[in-house]
């Protein structure tokens, strides 16, 4: 017998929804011949969640088709995410998970464990920054999100197990973030999120070296986006 129908009416859900999308948009391929392979967007993805990357990927298609190559940030694990960039004919991808685990943890401990005996406070950590990153603001906003709590203090266990666990993480994600754009090199950075752990460090230093990063956001119509 099934233990977890919920899983497999998932599972099949987004398999039925795959085949049907890359059947049905195989047109979605077209476009790579306008692409210059020396002017790149990067679309910061870091997601599985399949509504988002539809959106990710016709934003990158309609730049692609002024000449843009597009390059895919994501994470190894996201496989159904890479799946449906393929059809859309996107075969360049960094899995930005492999490039912060290239980068030991312990040669960020001194920095991070400074800030800790600090003592820092709700109000204090928005305003530490590392290599000019918000590195504290990004660590924050995801504690509150993930606790789903507007306001949190550091003297709750659970909270400053997150801190000590996501500081250091904030902060190999910069040093992965460097690595990334200099290999890269891309005239246009592309982003949902912003300002939450990984993607926020990569904006952070998208516009810190003066690359066309957009961001774009749900609007007040269910047929639009604001930019």
């Amino acid at each position: 017998y099934i233990r977890k129908p919920g899983v497999i009416q998932r599972e099949w859900d987004l398999l039925r929804d795959y085949l049907f999308f890359k059947q049905r948009y195989r047109f979605l391929k077209e476009g790579s011949r306008n692409a210059d392979p020396a002017k790149k967007v990067l679309v910061v993805s870091l997601t599985d969640w399949i509504a988002q990357v539809k959106m990710e990927a016709m934003l990158a298609k309609a730049l692609q088709l002024r000449g843009y190559t597009p390059v895919i940030v994501t994470h190894s694990c996201c496989q159904q995410a890479i799946k449906y960039f393929k059809v859309f004919g996107y075969d360049q991808f960094i899995f930005f998970d492999q490039l912060i685990e290239a980068i030991p943890e312990s040669s960020l401990n001194g920095e991070a464990t400074a800030l800790l005996n600090g003592k820092p406070s709700f109000r204090s950590l928005p305003n530490f920054k590392y290599r000019d990153v918000h590195v504290g603001k990004h660590v924050l906003s995801t504690i509150v999100r993930s606790l789903r709590n507007g306001s949190v203090e550091f003297s709750d266990p659970q909270v400053l197990k997150l801190l000590k666990q996501w500081l250091p993480q904030a902060m190999r994600a910069t040093l992965a973030g460097e690595l990334l754009l200099d290999q890269i090199k891309p005239q246009i950075a592309l982003f949902l999120e912003k300002g939450y752990l990984q993607c926020g460090e990569i904006f952070d230093l998208a516009v810190n070296r003066g690359i066309n990063t957009i961001q774009f956001l749900h609007s007040h119509r269910s047929d639009a986006l604001a930019l």
